[in-house]
């Protein structure tokens, strides 16, 4: 993939985003070279609002840079899709993205003593 992204250039978020493309955009996810590539597609996905954008947003939780799993916790947030209770509270561990987790959290409507598996909030 490294080589083709070399080939092609960066993906152009501003146009998936205009054509609601949620497949590309999770793929601009996960481009290697330009880090804002990746918090412009998450932000991208939360303004589409649509509810395929939540499973990727939760894979790049699971990222190595913080900076993608920061975005993808903060786009989770605003989507405020209850799916992603349980994986936000996975990433409450996490020192470096705790705050962008429990900001989801709070925007998504989840308190604290509340059943994980809910469907509302």
């Amino acid at each position: 993939m490294p080589f083709l992204q070399s080939l092609f250039g960066p993906p152009d978020v501003d146009k998936m985003r205009s054509r609601r493309n949620i497949e590309g955009l999770a793929k601009a996810m996960t481009y290697e070279k330009d880090a804002n590539i990746h918090r412009d597609a998450a932000r991208a996905l939360y303004f589409i609002n649509d509810r395929r954008a939540i499973e990727p947003l939760i894979a790049a939780l699971q990222e190595t840079n913080i900076g993608r799993r920061q975005s993808a916790a903060k786009a989770l947030g605003m989507i405020g899709d209850p799916r992603a209770v349980v994986p936000l509270l996975a990433a409450l561990r996490d020192k470096d993205g705790r705050q962008d987790a429990g900001e989801a959290l709070d925007r998504i409507g989840w308190k604290p003593g509340e059943d994980e598996d809910a469907a509302t909030y």
